[in-house]
């Protein structure tokens, strides 16, 4: 049986964004483990900032940088999103 740690290592090592409450599921019915929150924090950092790392952070930042490249600059993408805004209220 792994240490709390390399259990946590092993069930975000393919998708870093899955929750506390989703890494606590799997390590008790994969390991018959009891994981708190502060242990998941302390070896992943907060959720709000490991989110964006799992595949559909990936998509959503490769997304947006596709955005921006598509206008001259951001005062432009401004524009059009107020405009988008508006015609959608």
């Amino acid at each position: 049986m792994p240490s709390n740690s390399r259990a946590i290592r092993n069930i975000t090592k393919n998708d870093p964004s899955k929750s506390c409450a989703q890494i606590k599921a799997e390590a008790r019915e994969t390991y018959g483990l009891e994981i708190n929150n502060n242990q998941i924090t302390n070896i992943l950092g907060p959720y709000k900032e490991r989110i964006h790392s799992g595949p559909a952070g990936q998509t959503k930042l490769k997304l947006t940088k596709n955005f921006r490249e598509s206008f001259s600059d951001l005062r432009e993408a401004s524009l059009f999103l107020h405009r988008n805004e508006e015609a959608h209220d």
